[in-house]
């Protein structure tokens, strides 16, 4: 039961946050900010959504979601960060500090 009530990986890092007593950073925020690092990191790796969307087995329309901030599954996050070539930790991190800054 307590698994289906974290599905996504914005609603665990929420709860981790407001634990922790860090700055209170919305589930929006944080899907905004993570959709922003997976643009910026297709980007560079000169990846359209559609391109990653193809290397995961991840839909195109939920590719187009994820790209405008929709939640995120984090076997999706995994998936994803393996097509781009970097750690599903940086950008979450990234994220992180991206909703942080933006919460200030």
């Amino acid at each position: 039961m307590a698994a289906s009530l974290f599905k996504t990986f914005s609603d665990k890092f929420v709860v981790v946050l407001r634990y922790c007593g860090s700055v209170p950073v919305t589930k929006e925020a944080i899907n905004r900010a993570l959709a922003a690092e997976i643009r910026a990191e297709a980007g560079r790796a000169n990846l359209t959504l559609a391109e990653i969307g193809r290397r995961t087995g991840i839909s195109e329309p939920t590719m187009q979601r994820i790209g405008k901030g929709a939640d995120l599954q984090v076997s999706k996050l995994y998936l994803i960060s393996d097509a781009l070539g970097v750690s599903p930790t940086a950008l979450v991190e990234a994220a992180v500090a991206a909703a942080e800054a933006e919460a200030e």
